[in-house]
């Protein structure tokens, strides 16, 4: 087993990533076309799944919109808000590849700023955005998108 410092700086280079990943839109949140409200759930094995990271990768539009990442972790029941910058701004209409992840508890946390993030259960199966099959399309207004169903193996 390993020990909790190696994964607080699993939980560290993880978190890292994600802010050079999402970094760049913040140019891009004044572009047109944000509101579109997003809610889905996230079931493993049929079913839902607590903590699980959903984040949305934007096909095609343009330059600002490219490097939007808007994202959110699923609650008890595995539903999810997407967020793209704060609470309730929306995210872009379009299509967008999906990419899923579902870190291992740690301490009793998930998500705690980093103390409590693991490995993923999912083993990365879901978070390669070249290889994703999970694709979504947000509309102007409210996205209630049907559930994503993921195989834990």
């Amino acid at each position: 087993m390993r020990s909790v410092t190696s994964f607080r700086k699993r939980a560290r280079e993880v978190f890292s990533i994600i802010i050079l990943i999402t970094t760049p839109f913040m140019s891009g949140c004044q572009e047109k076309g944000f509101g579109g409200q997003v809610e889905g759930h996230v079931n493993v094995d049929g079913k839902p799944a607590s903590g699980v990271m959903v984040m949305f990768c934007p096909v095609g539009g343009s330059e600002a919109t490219k490097t939007l990442r808007p994202q959110g972790f699923t609650n008890a029941e595995g539903k999810f808000e997407l967020i793209s910058r704060k609470k309730g701004d929306g995210v872009p209409p379009g299509q967008y590849k999906v990419l899923i992840q579902w870190p291992a508890i740690v301490n009793g946390q998930v998500g705690d700023g980093g103390q409590g993030l693991g490995n993923d259960r999912l083993q990365g199966r879901y978070w390669n955005l070249e290889k994703t099959t999970l694709t979504a399309e947000v509309k102007p207004g409210k996205n209630e998108l049907p559930p994503f169903e993921i195989k834990s193996k």
